[in-house]
């Protein structure tokens, strides 16, 4: 008898699981629906779209950032009309391949009064809230805003009300001088007006960005001062390729490893670099490996790139960049392989040899650079 009321029990529970497991199911694709919907027009004037970060995860944040790119190109004036599939050519140096990419609209980045004035190399620069930052822009540049707070459904918000939200906020904004189609911004932290210098937390949210569009080809790269940004407001940048990065393929080897990461650095590179990999649950291992590491190149005032992609940091050190290569600005994407060229002489003609040099010259740092980096990884 006692048996019989135990397989009762059992299927009592089974059968009240499968009930959950329906109405959670049935919410979220409710919670799908209805994001969809309210995402195919435009917010009103000085409104912009408010979600919770775990809800834009749900949904998939990829193709939410597509969707509302998509409604932005369609509406905003100052969004320029750039190709979904740029013309590229592959060139190989004696140090590695990189892929040239024509994008005449990065001729038209944004002057700021960093981006124009010569100044002294500083990698870290105290936050003038006088310069241009990007509370400064237009809400039609605003993708939308992410933020934790329970409390909120997606909702178009005005900006006033989104002030007022006691968690903290995150802007993904489009980029005006587009890397890609669907190439944009985040800003952690987008009312603490911080400096470009990576920290601990703004690490994890662009690590927490890059995992969940994993799969998407969109990838999200960071520029130091010094090493591509012209705007001292800490951000992110986002960008889609249609192929794998060239440092995503480069021979490396292996430093160490453990439960959740391994690091490697490259063997052979135009861009020298070091990969962390995270397993699952290591993102805090992840920071507490490289935020060190920043620390060391910021101490030493050595400019550097990051590039994240799901599941992995890619760090690069490098020259300040004081000199262009013909109208080649030389941030992230290039160091990872992916040179955009804005003008279409320099795109048919310029060489393997070319390139080369000017990395040595201006980009590539010395191995003893890299060999002290790799004992900061090691302590």
């Amino acid at each position: 008898m006692l048996s019989v009321w135990r397989r009762c029990l059992g299927m009592l529970v089974l059968a009240l699981g499968s009930v959950v497991a329906l109405i959670v199911i049935v919410m979220r694709l409710k919670e799908a629906q209805y994001i969809s919907s309210y995402l195919i027009a435009p917010c009103p004037e000085e409104h912009v779209h408010l979600l919770r970060w775990q809800t834009a995860q749900r949904v998939g944040m990829a193709d939410l950032i597509r969707e509302l790119w998509n409604i932005k190109a369609a509406s905003l004036q100052s969004m320029p009309d750039v190709r979904s599939y740029l013309p590229t050519r592959a060139i190989t140096t004696n140090l590695g391949s990189v892929i040239l990419v024509y994008n005449p609209e990065r001729s038209k980045k944004r002057l700021t009064k960093q981006s124009q004035e010569r100044m002294k190399v500083s990698v870290r620069r105290p936050f003038n809230p006088r310069d241009f930052h990007f509370g400064m822009i237009s809400s039609d540049e605003i993708l939308m805003i992410l933020t934790e707070d329970a409390q909120i459904q997606p909702q178009c918000q005005n900006m006033a009300a989104i002030q007022s939200l006691r968690q903290p906020i995150h802007a993904v904004i489009v980029n005006t001088s587009p890397l890609s189609i669907y190439s944009g911004m985040l800003i952690p932290f987008y009312r603490q007006q911080r400096s470009q210098e990576m920290t601990a937390d703004a690490l994890l949210i662009g690590i927490k960005l890059a995992n969940s569009l994993q799969g998407s080809g969109i990838r999200v790269g960071f520029n130091s001062l010094f090493a591509g940004a012209s705007v001292n407001h800490l951000h992110f940048q986002f960008w889609w390729t249609p192929y794998l990065l060239p440092i995503e393929e480069v021979e490396t080897e292996t430093i160490s490893t453990s439960s959740y990461l391994k690091i490697q650095r490259s063997i052979s590179y135009l861009s020298p670099f070091f990969r962390v990999s995270i397993g699952n649950g290591g993102d805090g291992a992840a920071i507490e490996a490289v935020i060190p590491v920043l620390q060391h190149l910021a101490r030493r005032n050595i400019p550097y790139n990051l590039v994240l992609v799901s599941g992995s940091i890619y760090i690069l050190p490098r020259k300040p960049m004081l000199k262009y290569l013909h109208s080649i600005n030389v941030g992230f994407p290039e160091v990872s392989g992916s040179i955009l060229v804005p003008d279409d002489i320099t795109f048919k003609n310029i060489t393997a040899q070319e390139v080369q040099y000017h990395w040595q010259e201006h980009v590539r740092v010395p191995d003893a650079e890299m060999d002290q980096l790799l004992e900061v990884f090691q302590t």
